[in-house]
């Protein structure tokens, strides 16, 4: 198995992805080790995106599953205190989000981007940094307004909401 970011040619380079994913898998279902899972599902991702092609079916439904992942485990480890792994996975999922950082399915990206920096908003917000928490919120609204297919703007609403009461400028 090669542990770096190029892919094996043909074969090899599925049974990698297939490898990796299961991996994964088992971590997870175990709820051991969710960075080390993220990162074999990130692996295997950017295996399929080099084999099958940057925007084929496989390299986008690998992503969207990849960020959607990532968030999710980052969020448990927010919510458990665990805030160094939760900061990583979830720069590592922004850092998919920039364009041509993961697929240039600019719709599906910037679904995933909205999430994550919805998500880096309440991280902030938790660690006590309320003004860099709306600045990832205002750019997760900015996103969720203006790209078909998003669908979290109340959410990041209420987040914001909750940051300016917070900082005392909450309209009433």
């Amino acid at each position: 198995v090669r542990m770096d970011d190029e892919a094996p040619a043909g074969d090899e380079g599925i049974h990698d992805i297939e490898l990796f994913e299961r991996l994964a898998g088992n971590l997870i279902k175990r709820d051991e080790k969710q960075v080390e899972a993220f990162d074999y599902l990130r692996r295997a991702f950017v295996l399929r995106k080099n084999v099958f092609g940057y925007d084929s079916a496989q390299a986008v439904e690998s992503y969207e599953n990849l960020c959607t992942m990532g968030n999710s485990i980052a969020m448990k480890f927010l919510s458990e205190g665990h805030f160094e792994n939760c900061a990583k996975i979830l720069k590592a999922c922004e850092s998919l989000s920039e364009p041509y950082g993961g697929i240039g399915l600019d719709s599906l990206r910037l679904k995933m981007r909205a999430i994550t920096m919805n998500n880096l908003g309440c991280y902030y917000k938790k660690k006590g940094k309320p003004r860099v928490a709306l600045q990832y919120l205002d750019e997760a609204l900015k996103i969720e307004v203006t790209t078909p297919g998003s669908d979290n703007p109340t959410v990041v609403h209420m987040n914001i909401a909750s940051i300016l009461s917070q900082l005392g400028r909450h309209k009433t």
